[in-house]
């Protein structure tokens, strides 16, 4: 039986044909289809499917491929191009100007080969069948085997030889590694491999790094110090080998005029930041797909998470450098922050953990050792960034970077869980049932506990002591509504938990130790009401919102963009995310339990744009219940907890409290009555795709149209009643 939760060709095709025959939303649709003479199966079937969406009364469909023979007799009376026709004038005049620069310096070329070099460039036009990237490929073959050449007859059988097809040209690039140095060429390949998956540019001087730093298993970082002319030498060296051992996969380019003005002119920057890049991304397709490439890869015997050690060592030791050639006057310049440095590092390190379901404990607590200033903290200089985390502790004149939040917000489970002495909690082992959740509506979110930063300026976070320090450290302070005086004093046992359930990555799913770790700290007990003071542009008293609010927000993503359709029947959630969905349900669960309240306030704005600018924001208050049941309705154990409830929810589950016309600069405060008039307005927007409708926009504003100055004035006061009776969660 087919998975529920699996992609097929079938689902694929009939969601398409879905898409394409709706007429729910009136859309003309073009579809442009590249390369469909590399479709993996029977022609006929392709051209079947191809007819049968063409015949669609809105679409339109663009079609490329080689020469096929039954393509051109399905196609014939359809209105076509030859690509080649097009572009081989541009393709002649590129290998005209590449190939007369490299035989020009050839000793076998003499000024009466001229004319024999033009046909050469005609012939190489003619083969690249209007591909240029075929032609840029080409050039680097040649260009790379001119060494074995000795006369322009050889040449010219060269370039006979070479293949059709741009996957071939690869193929035969990989051949002409030599087999001493395939080995070293695949481990290269394989880590900007895994480089390019982080959307990571690199240069010589981090690949130079990376590519020293190989270890097998769990080692502490052991720096060693080197000096700038060791540093230059070794990417001098790494350059020649990525040349002679690739063979034109990479590419290295020099840094622009734009990075040479921010690194400097001296010789020094400019080879230290040449950049190193995949060629194209059909290599990155060809090293993971072909056969042939897979083969060479595997020649390398080096297994994923050695290569992401590497990678995540060699980032660790080249911010070391970064930090003690500057602090002797020899400036490496470097355009990432140290918290994105080792953000980079720790999203490899997370990986590993992952793969090999061990916590990294010696690369970690050597990076405790490498903090430069104080120990188990990193140091960012001013200026600093105005976005700040919890893990990002405000101090006079510096931000510090809490290595162990860094972990949580990484979703480091098995290493957080080790120095907080927590077993990590199976997901599905022993759930919270909805029925147990009291705290969850037992109050009406009366007081929110704020923590601080309150340490030493020259504080030190320590692995070994960090829940006897971090209870030093933070301070809380409870604020409270004026309808219940009763405070929560927040549990200083499990002040650790609270604090690291605050800097996980609670707002992304994507990430399942991070989904893993949030269960974890809450079953140990911890806050999910807690808000934490934000470093950030020195400003003091800003404050995060809490994880609950964070979470929240993932799900109204989750459901509006995974969820669509009606439960699992015939949405795309079927399809991908019913096991996903599962997860987070658990997780919901543990938060409701630990107190996370279900009449949480969580405000939204939302932007109607009309001639391409904005004109109306909409200030929307959502409660927590309205995206639980959003996203938990297909649960019956949710079902019920919901109609157990009901009388304790607060509603409308969601409102619009104020609409600001941009044009007007005037901001009205509906009522409920008007707030849900507006509803029924902003849905038939839902209803469209959120698109420009003049009609809708029209309607809006005609809806508040009749506020007078005395109805504004009315609803301001309106608005300041509401506000002094309800607490307000966010700053």
């Amino acid at each position: 039986d087919e998975l529920l939760y699996a992609w097929t060709e079938k689902r694929l095709l009939n969601i398409l044909t879905d898409l394409l025959t709706q007429t729910k939303l009136p859309v003309a649709v073009c579809l442009f289809i590249d390369g469909l003479d590399e479709f993996d199966g029977r022609y006929n079937t392709v051209i079947k499917t191809i007819n049968s969406l063409a015949n669609q009364p809105y679409v339109k469909i663009c079609l490329s491929s080689r020469p096929i023979l039954d393509f051109e007799k399905a196609f014939a009376r359809k209105p076509s191009l030859k690509l080649q026709d097009l572009t081989i004038g541009s393709i002649r005049a590129y290998a005209n100007a590449q190939l007369f620069s490299l035989i020009d310096q050839q000793t076998f070329y003499s000024k009466g080969d001229e004319k024999r070099v033009k046909c050469l460039v005609s012939e190489l036009a003619r083969r690249a069948e209007g591909v240029f990237l075929w032609a840029v490929i080409a050039v680097r073959n040649l260009r790379d085997g001119l060494e074995d050449i000795v006369d322009l007859s050889e040449l010219i059988k060269e370039i006979e030889s070479l293949p059709a097809g741009v996957e071939n040209l690869y193929t035969r690039m990989l051949t002409r590694i030599k087999p001493a140095y395939r080995r070293d060429a695949a481990r290269l390949l394989q880590l900007m491999l895994y480089i390019s998956n982080n959307h990571n540019t690199l240069d010589l001087c981090r690949l130079y790094f990376m590519d020293k730093e190989r270890v097998d298993e769990d080692q502490p970082l052991i720096y060693h110090e080197v000096d700038v002319n060791t540093l230059v030498e070794g990417c001098h060296n790494l350059k020649t080998r990525l040349l002679s051992h690739t063979l034109g996969l990479l590419d290295l380019t020099p840094p622009g005029s734009s990075e040479v003005r921010y690194y400097g002119k001296d010789y020094h920057d400019q080879i230290l930041h040449t950049r190193v890049d995949i060629f194209h991304r059909t290599v990155k397709d060809y090293l993971l797909h072909n056969t042939a490439a897979r083969s060479l890869m595997d020649a390398a015997e080096s297994r994923e998470e050695h290569l992401r050690l590497s990678i995540a060592r060699g980032i660790a030791t080249h911010m070391i450098t970064v930090h003690l050639l500057g602090e002797n006057g020899l400036p490496l310049s470097s355009r990432y922050s140290p918290s994105e440095r080792l953000y980079k590092a720790m999203y490899q390190i997370q990986h590993v953990e992952r793969l090999v379901g061990v916590a990294q404990t010696k690369l970690m607590r050597s990076l405790h050792t490498y903090s430069f200033k104080p120990k188990g903290l990193v140091i960012s200089e001013p200026p600093f960034s105005q976005f700040g985390g919890p893990y990002k502790i405000h101090r006079p004149q510096e931000l510090a970077f809490d290595l162990i939040g860094m972990a949580a917000f990484s979703g480091m489970v098995r290493y957080v869980c080790e120095i907080l002495d927590l077993p990590v909690a199976e997901l599905r082992a022993h759930p919270e049932r909805l029925s147990d959740c009291q705290n969850s509506y037992s109050t009406e979110g009366a007081y929110v506990t704020r923590l601080s930063w309150a340490g030493p300026n020259r504080g030190k976070l320590d692995f070994s002591h960090y829940r006897q320090q971090l209870s030093q450290y933070l301070k809380w302070e409870a604020q409270v509504s004026s309808t219940d005086q009763t405070k929560a004093p927040l549990n200083c046992t499990t002040l650790a938990e609270t604090y690291l359930l605050n800097c996980s990555s609670v707002d992304t799913f994507g990430n399942a130790g991070s989904i893993t770790l949030i269960t974890t700290l809450l079953r140990a007990g911890a806050n999910p009401m807690a808000q934490f003071e934000l470093a950030g542009d020195m400003a003091h008293n800003v404050f995060k919102n809490s994880a609950w609010e964070s979470w929240l927000l993932s799900l109204s993503c989750f459901a509006r963009y995974c969820l669509v359709g009606d439960g699992f029947g015939n949405s795309s959630a079927s399809l991908g995310y019913r096991q996903l969905l599962d997860d987070v349900f658990i997780t919901t669960k543990a938060f409701l339990a630990q107190g996370a309240q279900i009449n949480y306030q969580t405000t939204w704005t939302l932007v109607l744009r009309h001639g391409g600018y904005s004109e109306l924001e909409l200030e929307i208050n959502y409660s927590a219940m309205f995206w639980l049941e959003k996203c938990f309705n297909r649960y019956p154990e949710f079902r019920d907890f919901a109609e157990s409830v009901k009388d304790r929810v607060k509603r409308p589950l969601k409102e619009i409290t104020s609409i600001l016309h941009k044009s007007k600069g005037d901001r009205v405060y509906p009522d409920k009555k008007e707030s849900e008039m507006l509803w029924q307005l902003i849905e038939k927007w839902e209803e469209t795709g959120y698109n420009d409708d003049p009609t809708i926009q029209s309607a809006i504003e005609k809806s508040i149209g009749p506020y007078n100055n005395e109805h504004i004035k009315a609803s301001k006061e309106r608005n300041l009643i509401t506000n002094s009776s309800h607490i307000r969660l966010q700053d």
